[in-house]
C-alpha cells in the first residue's frame, strides 16, 4: 500500500516557483524569436520597396535617355529657338553614324555643318 509519506518524500513533481520559472524562460525565447521575425520582416519589406524604387528609376532614365536621343532627330527646319536641324553626322538616318561623316569626310550636309564626336567633345573642352 502507498502512503502519504512515501510521495512527499520522492518529490515526484515541480513546485509552483519551478513553474514560473519556466514560464519566464520559454516566454522570454519566444518574445526573442518574434522579435527577430518582425525586423526580418521589417528589412525585406524595406529592401523590396528600395528594389521597386530603383527599378521605377531605372525605366524612367531610359525613357529619358532614348527621348532626348531621338528629341529633333530628322527634323529639316528649325525647331523653336534652334536655328539647325538635328542631323546625324554622316547624314545617314538609317543605322548608327559612321566614323568621319558621309563619304569619309567631316560635315558635309545641306544644313550646317556638322562635327565628329572628338571634334564636339574637344570643342567642350
Amino acid at each position: 500500500m502507498v502512503t502519504q509519506g512515501n510521495i512527499r518524500g520522492g518529490q515526484q513533481g515541480m513546485t509552483l516557483v519551478e513553474l514560473m520559472i519556466g514560464a519566464v524562460v520559454a516566454t522570454t525565447i519566444i518574445a526573442a524569436g518574434y522579435a527577430v521575425l518582425t525586423s526580418s520582416s521589417k528589412a525585406l519589406t524595406t529592401n523590396e520597396q528600395t528594389v521597386e524604387t530603383q527599378q521605377n528609376v531605372r525605366v524612367a532614365m531610359e525613357f529619358l535617355f532614348r527621348d532626348i536621343r531621338q528629341a529633333g532627330f530628322g527634323m529639316n527646319g528649325p525647331v523653336g529657338n534652334c536655328p539647325t536641324a538635328i542631323l546625324p553626322a554622316d547624314n545617314n538616318t538609317a543605322g548608327p553614324d559612321q566614323p568621319g561623316g558621309a563619304g569619309g569626310k567631316s560635315g558635309g550636309n545641306s544644313h550646317g555643318p556638322t562635327l565628329d564626336t572628338q571634334q564636339r567633345y574637344d570643342h567642350r573642352v
